[in-house]
């Protein structure tokens, strides 16, 4: 988050406490002491939090505030339903899926960023961003080589593969009469099984995450948007 993003989250009133207590922007405690007052407080119930929230929102900007990562995660589930509902390009309904699952979880990790530091390099990669999270959050090293980790770096295989697709040579021939012919690595990822199992993994990491974060809130998964009328995936 860049320091004119997180004066525009203080607002006046934000940024009149923060002045009265003779601080700076820089000074995350207690910018996320006034936060916490602006935005909800410990111990109060999902839904209390979400209309203050609304209400700051409202009140500061007189507009909306939209969630893209909710929508993105909307898309990998739908294209979910339509790898396993039918055969006949599955492969493709599950690349969809699978890539937008890695879009999703960049976007968590993005949030994930806002909420725990105050200014944060948006130029770390995903894998870096993830490491660091685990571990000023005491979550512990990531292991890369077990779920939900290990299916979510093969969801990011294949996204990279696909934004820069190239022509490859598979290792291995299909038998003479396969009818699966998939040889390389992407190939092999894009099935609804591998897909039901990434999606799963994008939300027990996610859920991971947020139960340090903010104990006893869900990951902000399936919320669309935040106005007069909060918007939830009805799916």
């Amino acid at each position: 988050m860049d320091e004119s993003e997180l004066r525009r989250l203080l607002g006046s009133e934000g940024d009149s406490r923060l002045s009265a207590r003779g601080s700076h922007i820089g000074e995350w405690p207690v910018v996320a002491d006034i936060l916490g007052d602006l935005w909800g407080k410990p111990g109060e119930d999902e839904s209390t939090r979400f209309l203050r929230r609304r209400e700051i929102i409202t009140g500061y900007t007189g507009g909306r505030e939209v969630y893209a990562t909710g929508h993105v995660w909307m898309v990998a589930r739908r294209a979910l339903d339509e790898a396993e509902s039918q055969r006949d390009g599955s492969l493709y309904d599950s690349l969809v899926s699978i890539v937008f699952c890695a879009f999703t979880f960049e976007g968590i990790l993005k949030q994930a960023a806002d909420a725990v530091y105050c200014l944060h390099d948006e130029r770390l990669r995903w894998k870096e961003r993830t490491e660091r999270l685990h571990s000023d959050l005491g979550i512990g090293r990531p292991d890369w080589g077990r779920r939900p980790l290990k299916g979510i770096a093969d969801a990011f295989h294949l996204r990279d593969r696909m934004a820069h697709a190239r022509t490859e040579r598979a290792e291995e021939e299909p038998p003479v009469g396969a009818t699966d012919r998939r040889s390389t690595r992407w190939e092999k990822l894009c099935d609804p099984g591998q897909a039901r199992s990434i999606s799963e993994d994008v939300e027990a990491e996610s859920r991971r995450l947020w139960a340090v974060i903010e104990p006893g809130m869900p990951p902000p998964l399936h919320l669309l948007s935040l106005d007069a009328y909060m918007q939830e995936d009805s799916k």
